[in-house]
């Protein structure tokens, strides 16, 4: 198991582990796309035709944000089809979600005192997806979340 902290920083959320950077992520002037970096790689969020967030790798759909409208979370779609992974809220547990096709929970993103905790349960879950986890959490959370962030940790 892994934990990650979240700062905001130079107009930047940045992800540490430990005092080491592990990634970061800026959101556009709308506060729906953004920018995230990981191991080297630029990752884009952007807003699809039909209002889902799609992630992409140099123009390349890595997954769609599929939203499930009724319940929140979303289910995330490549190339129309599950990926087993889905991003959520559990009942009566605090946090975002990132679990697999068995529902375990592979990420835990958690607001903790000024900034946000995120957990890695499955060490071998991919950086790009503790990144979008992350992002997601900060994007449903909208503005209170992102509030905090910059006060609290700037």
């Amino acid at each position: 198991m892994m934990t990650l902290h979240v700062k905001y920083e130079d107009q930047k959320i940045i992800v540490c582990d430990k005092d080491a950077i592990y990634g970061w992520i800026i959101f556009d002037e709308n506060n729906i796309e953004a920018t995230l970096h990981v191991t080297g790689k630029v990752l884009k969020a952007a807003r699809g035709q039909d209002k889902n967030i799609i992630l992409k790798h140099d123009d390349v759909s890595l997954f769609t944000f599929k939203f499930d409208y009724l319940w929140g979370g979303a289910e995330l779609v490549s190339d129309g089809a599950d990926t087993g992974y889905d991003i959520k809220g559990r009942w009566f547990k605090p946090g975002t979600r990132l679990t697999d096709e068995n529902d375990k929970d592979l990420v835990i993103a958690v607001k903790k005192d000024n900034g946000l905790e995120v957990t890695i349960a499955d060490v071998n879950i991919s950086p790009v997806m503790v990144m979008a986890t992350i992002y997601y959490h900060i994007y449903t959370s909208g503005s209170k979340t992102r509030s905090v962030l910059m006060a609290g940790l700037g």
